[in-house]
């Protein structure tokens, strides 16, 4: 019961913490008014490093002598939300700050790299920013910001609502009425194309020129062998019917001209043509060269 006493009190005599120059005590608070730095070496000493008051670092923990490949600080975690390293700085500073030869390498089993935004655009916003952000709003957008300003200049690079990039092909020939279907006729049923490989009989048949995830095409819409006067308009084959455009037009029987446009495409890569005119006697082949595409 003594031997319990005396240990008992020599326990309660104990530091509740460790500040500068004491033992690192696991388990509870610690403070210093000092960098801490652990380098890799054969050698022990103690030195008292540079004040906090001029040195930015609190906790330096340097494995660059090693003579394997070697990091300098490990963190795991647990769970689908936990982290392994959580970084954090107020005033709107940096989280997480990264340089050398890569500055952030990153891998995951979901995915390598989750965004996550303060719910608006930054273009909109009222604070200032670098060349170089990246952002991404509460409805999946995602800009690059390329001019320093406030809110300074950013660009979309892509969304779930509209069409980022565009993306220049190799062009294709998807499709020309004149290999099988021939003229498309006023009156006729909207023709359904293929929009996104090249055409059988052509260069590069069977080339995707525009891949899966793509909105939207550049192409060239030519109109041949014409009769009469009308229209052609090519529209998603997403949608139940024309939308009421036209993309190229024509006067006069015997024509053959050209007019580079934009279309939205549907999931699997298809367009629709419709025909219109100013008489029944509106009659013509085309053909669709796709020049990029929009993801």
């Amino acid at each position: 019961l003594a031997a319990a006493g005396v240990a008992g009190s020599v326990v309660g005599a104990g530091s509740a913490s460790a500040s500068t120059g004491e033992t690192l005590l696991l388990g509870n608070q610690q403070f210093a008014s000092n960098l801490t730095y652990i380098g890799n070496s054969t050698s022990i000493s103690q030195t008292v490093s540079n004040p906090l008051t001029t040195e930015a670092t609190m906790w330096w923990v340097d494995n660059r002598s090693s003579t394997i490949e070697a990091n300098g600080i490990r963190g795991d975690g647990h769970g689908v939300t936990g982290a392994g390293l959580w970084g954090h700085s107020d005033s709107g500073g940096i989280g997480v700050k990264g340089d050398g030869g890569v500055g952030v390498q990153a891998s995951g089993t979901r995915t390598a790299l989750l965004l996550t935004g303060s719910g608006i655009a930054p273009s909109t916003r009222l604070d200032a920013h670098t060349v170089g952000e990246i952002d991404i709003d509460a409805s999946g957008n995602v800009y690059l910001c390329v001019a320093n300003g406030t809110p300074g200049t950013w660009r979309k690079l892509g969304g779930p609502a509209s069409a980022g990039q565009l993306h220049l092909t190799t062009p294709g020939r998807v499709y020309d009425s004149r290999d099988a279907d021939g003229k498309l006729a006023f009156g006729s049923a909207d023709r359904v194309v293929t929009a996104n490989v090249v055409a059988a009989g052509h260069v590069g048949a069977g080339n995707i020129v525009a891949p899966a995830g793509a909105t939207a095409i550049l192409c060239n819409l030519t109109v041949t062998q014409t009769e009469g006067a009308g229209f052609l308009g090519l529209y998603s084959n997403a949608l139940a019917s024309w939308p009421g455009t036209s993309s190229i037009n024509w006067v006069v029987k015997d024509t053959d001209t050209a007019n580079t446009l934009t279309t939205a495409i549907d999931a699997t890569g298809k367009v629709k043509v419709t025909i219109g005119g100013s008489s029944a006697a509106a009659k013509t082949h085309f053909v669709i060269d796709v020049v990029g595409y929009y993801i």
